[in-house]
């Protein structure tokens, strides 16, 4: 595994008093979290390309619950997630999508705006799905961010699009580059207070970046701006209720 990226190459501890269930839920949920963290973070640093609008494509998926948490709990953008019929009512009722348009009804007068700013995070890969979103937003769409394939069966490469060519985010690059920019120990930090659901927790991890920051030469902004993202975090992360883990979600 050597050649692989630094974050594919690591071991976390559970704690002693977890149980069988827990390790279960960490195993899933953990990475898919840490990915909607860094997407949620570089969208923050990107200004969200301009937009104003956020659709999450396959947004019953767990990354996607986790990153319309994230989003939701930042405020400022209107979060809109893509599904299917059969899960438009589970979207609907977790409370982090501002509207919810099924599938078939991208280009319908209650789907997608097509004169609003948007940046389409897509989950599911499915190529009819991508098409229809890049065809009916047009010029309107700021950004396509590619990030899964939840819909693999459906996967078309190398398609000609309106709007913005499709880009790949590749998590493994942004963990590099945020452990150049706050250092290793402060990104493992960060990590944990945002996975965290207890806001103790998460005041004495805030007074831990700063120590480590003083230490590191870390700038304040920067350390400010880290704080702050992983406050937020931390908040969407105590709202996520216990159903998503209960329905298998």
């Amino acid at each position: 595994r050597a050649s692989l990226p630094p974050v594919y190459n690591q071991y976390q501890r559970i704690a002693d008093r977890a149980t069988a269930h827990d390790e279960q839920v960490h195993a899933v949920l953990r990475p898919l979290f840490t990915t909607s963290f860094l997407i949620d973070d570089w969208l923050a640093g990107q200004d969200v390309f301009g937009a104003r609008t956020v659709v999450i494509a396959s947004a019953s998926s767990k990354t996607g619950l986790a990153l319309a948490a994230l989003l939701h709990a930042r405020g400022g953008i209107e979060v809109v997630g893509l599904t299917s019929a059969r899960n438009a009512s589970f979207v609907g009722s977790v409370g982090y999508y501002d509207r919810v348009v099924v599938y078939d009804d991208i280009a319908a007068a209650d789907g997608l705006d097509p004169t609003a700013p948007s940046v389409l995070v897509d989950m599911g890969g499915d190529a009819a799905v991508l098409a229809a979103v890049h065809g009916h937003l047009g010029d309107s769409l700021r950004h396509s961010c590619q990030v899964g394939a939840t819909h693999w069966e459906d996967v078309r490469f190398g398609v000609q699009l309106p709007g913005p060519a499709p880009a790949m985010f590749f998590a493994p690059d942004h963990v590099q580059q945020r452990v150049a920019d706050w250092g290793g120990r402060l990104h493992r930090v960060g990590g944990r207070m945002a996975r965290h659901r207890r806001g103790a927790r998460c005041r004495r991890g805030g007074r831990r970046i700063r120590r480590r920051a003083r230490r590191t030469g870390a700038g304040a902004s920067g350390v400010r701006d880290l704080a702050r993202r992983l406050m937020r975090a931390a908040s969407a992360v105590a709202a996520v209720p216990g159903q998503l883990v209960d329905q298998g979600w």
